[in-house]
């Protein structure tokens, strides 16, 4: 990305120009936008931890019912 300030070069995701200082608007528009992805993912993570799925539990089930007959 080209500075409009200084007309230096650097990567679209800065967040300020390296070499002016100015703010560079795509990349905070970029960073809010990973830091609300980020959020989602790790809400969707904790949603998914305090489900147990039904092969888990069936799995779960049919080993102790096999540990409860041979005990």
């Amino acid at each position: 990305m080209k500075c409009k300030s200084c007309a230096g070069n650097y990567k679209t995701k800065e967040l300020i120009c390296p070499y002016c200082g100015r703010t560079n608007l795509l990349g905070k528009l970029w960073f809010a936008e990973k830091s609300e992805a980020e959020k989602e993912y790790e809400k969707a993570r904790a949603e998914y931890k305090k489900r147990v799925t039904p092969y888990v539990l069936n799995r779960f089930l049919n080993r102790s019912l096999v540990l409860s007959l041979f005990a």
